[in-house]
């Protein structure tokens, strides 16, 4: 194993056992590591033990992972990112939140419920989509809203697990890597909105990732750049938090566009050539644009703008 990986592992592992033991202690301020005591001890050792099995895929892929970089079989890949996100399907309806009191929970269900519920400009198209799943669902009142929220909030899950495999083959070809990465993505504190959580958020978050992958590819020249327009909409038309995503969206049309490189050419927008030329500082502005958590290494100097 590779001493990083196995840096990797340790860390995990003992973060892991600090769960469990802080467990025992529920009135000592442990910033959150306590969280497991509101469970009986089975449930305790049930979480322990799933806890266990990335640290087990970890192994399992190190072990399997060619030191020449060898692409891992694509058919295969395909088949585990696909199971990964009906696993995590049915772990998200399975474990649905059953109580609505983070947030505004019970004030967006009682507004959702209304014959004529209210479109708020900041995320219309995110309430447009759960009053058109409601619509589908044929009933009324909270049961109906309950049903859309749950509904959007659990897809968008599985979207996302499918979305973030997608992203980590086009940055990695060793399956650890990319293991972890999906590992990175899927295990945030973000999840949570995919367990039935009753806010507006899931498809906007949806949709940052979306952005992240459709940029990767434009930065890497798969497709065109006038493509990120399309993922950057579907953010701002699901909430208003979206603009956020335009500076990232305008570096990637000015430098990887027709006319974007016309106009840098004649030195119109003061960009450096060297970032031009650099598609992997490219890949790394766009990901930290949307998630500043994730971290892709890389052996290149920080993005500079003159």
């Amino acid at each position: 194993m590779h001493p990083l990986d196995l840096v990797i592992l340790v860390a995990y592992l003992a973060t892991l056992s600090l769960f469990l033991l802080a467990s025992f202690f529920p009135e000592a301020r442990l910033w959150g590591l306590s969280g497991w005591f509101v469970f009986s001890l089975p449930v305790r050792l049930i979480l322990f033990g799933l806890g266990l099995v990335p640290a087990g895929a970890m192994l399992w892929a190190s072990s399997r992972a060619d030191t020449g970089g060898r692409k891992s079989p694509s058919h295969g890949y395909a088949v585990m990112v696909i199971a990964l996100a009906l696993c995590a399907g049915a772990l998200f309806y399975t474990l649905s939140g059953e109580t609505h009191y983070l947030g505004d929970g019970y004030l967006q269900l009682g507004t959702l419920a209304g014959d004529h519920p209210l479109l708020k400009p900041r995320d219309y198209g995110t309430m447009w989509v759960h009053v058109w799943v409601k619509q589908l669902h044929g009933g009324g009142g909270e049961d109906a809203a309950g049903f859309s929220y749950r509904t959007i909030s659990v897809v968008s899950g599985m979207l996302f697990v499918l979305i973030s495999g997608l992203l980590a083959r086009n940055l990695f070809a060793r399956l650890r890597d990319r293991l972890l990465l999906v590992l990175g993505l899927c295990s945030a504190g973000y999840m949570l909105l995919f367990f039935g959580y009753v806010e507006n958020y899931a498809l906007f978050c949806l949709s940052v990732l979306l952005f992240v992958w459709v940029g990767v590819q434009a930065a890497r020249g798969r497709i065109s750049g006038w493509f990120i327009l399309i993922p950057l909409a579907l953010a701002i038309f699901f909430h208003a938090i979206g603009f956020v995503l335009v500076p990232a969206a305008l570096y990637l049309l000015v430098t990887r566009t027709g006319p974007g490189t016309r106009l840098l050419a004649i030195g119109r927008w003061p960009v450096s050539r060297s970032v031009m030329a650099s598609r992997s500082r490219i890949r790394r502005a766009l990901i930290s644009a949307a998630f500043s958590g994730v971290t892709i290494p890389s052996r290149s100097r920080p993005l500079r703008f003159m």
